[in-house]
């Protein structure tokens, strides 16, 4: 099963970084935000029962939970559903590096 990092974790490149010719198919590349990678790895649930804890530290269930329910509107949300598919893609060792090396 391929794995997926969520979009927005993600800034597309700009032609000049691809090399590209721009009177070429334009075919979309997309490279790791870094910015939005570090904030998601040192983000903190601000409520409920993980209220303190890593977004990273908190169990698949739980976010599988809200994916059913409903995840909250706005950053928070967003932030919890990436963490859901970086989760159920088995890609926490790439965030707890994040986290670990850039706080």
């Amino acid at each position: 099963m391929p794995f997926v990092i969520p979009a927005s974790v993600f800034v597309e490149a700009s032609a000049e970084e691809k090399g590209w010719n721009l009177f070429l198919p334009i075919k979309i590349c997309m490279k790791p935000n870094k910015e939005a990678l570090i904030e998601l790895a040192n983000y903190k649930m601000p409520f409920g029962k993980y209220k303190g804890e890593y977004l990273i530290d908190i169990p698949e269930y739980y976010y599988a939970w809200f994916k059913q329910k409903g995840f909250p509107e706005g950053k928070l949300g967003r932030m919890m559903l990436q963490m859901h598919d970086i989760k159920i893609n088995g890609l926490d060792d790439i965030i707890q590096t994040i986290k670990r090396d850039f706080k």
